[in-house]
């Protein structure tokens, strides 16, 4: 669940979500204070409070405001690192090339072409892999050329293979083509400069987000607005991060 969409054209509002398994990465764009690290607290928890660990893991590169690290006692949660967790970033894509390898042998020995429909053969637990990038652009800076090989083929192949990434960008031109092109599903945020809307959204016959943090644009057809849900309840961040911390803690010691 990612908050409530707005559907004037049809007088209708609804629960907007996002299927990972069946919709693979997802790309959140947005100014400063748009609301891009709450959603993506909003997503994990949300994801985390309707799937078991075994369905689901999450492995969060917090390179922003270091709220995300209130996520880490999910038992969803493999790790959280931070912009200078250098050696346990590089080990984290050293694990997921294993892990694509591993899956893409199960996929060819049973002559299936995705991760999904070997689960539903053999029945296995073989959980989604979830890496969160939130601020691609020091990711890009930090550690991009280091694994770039990996990171392009989680783009390219992951979702087949059941490994999905969401990441945040502050604008479109931080986002390299070859990575853009392979994500299907866009979020825009409130965004300083309009036409970036055209980029990320396509035409938006004059839609945009009302200046509300949270409030955004998703690349439907037509573009739909909608309005993010808040991770916990809470009128300022502190309260909400301390919700969540507690929240975290009881679903791991239930």
């Amino acid at each position: 669940v990612l908050g409530m969409v707005d559907d004037p054209a049809n007088q209708a509002q609804y629960v907007f979500k996002h299927n990972f398994g069946s919709e693979g990465h997802l790309a959140i764009y947005g100014g400063p204070s748009s609301g891009k690290t709450t959603l993506l607290q909003t997503i994990i928890k949300s994801m985390a409070c309707l799937n078991h660990p075994g369905d689901v893991n999450f492995y969060i590169m917090d390179f922003a405001g270091r709220t995300l690290g209130a996520l880490v006692d999910f038992p969803h949660v493999g790790d959280v690192l931070f912009e200078e967790d250098e050696e346990k970033a590089l080990s984290l894509f050293r694990m997921l090339r294993r892990e694509m390898d591993k899956r893409k042998n199960l996929n060819s020995e049973l002559g299936v072409n995705t991760i999904n429909e070997y689960r539903k053969t053999t029945e296995e637990k073989i959980p989604l892999l979830v890496m969160v990038i939130d601020n691609i652009s020091v990711f890009n800076l930090n550690y991009y050329e280091k694994v770039e090989d990996v990171f392009d083929r989680i783009i390219q192949e992951g979702p087949s293979l059941g490994i999905v990434v969401i990441f945040t960008a502050n604008s479109s031109n931080e986002v390299k083509l070859k990575i853009s092109t392979n994500v299907s599903v866009n979020i825009a945020l409130e965004l300083a400069d309009k036409s970036e809307y055209l980029f990320i959204i396509g035409r938006t016959e004059g839609l945009y987000p009302a200046h509300f943090p949270g409030r955004g644009l998703y690349n439907s057809d037509p573009p739909l607005e909608f309005q993010v849900a808040l991770p916990a309840p809470g009128i300022y961040e502190a309260e909400r991060t301390r919700d969540i911390k507690q929240f975290a803690l009881r679903m791991r010691n239930s």
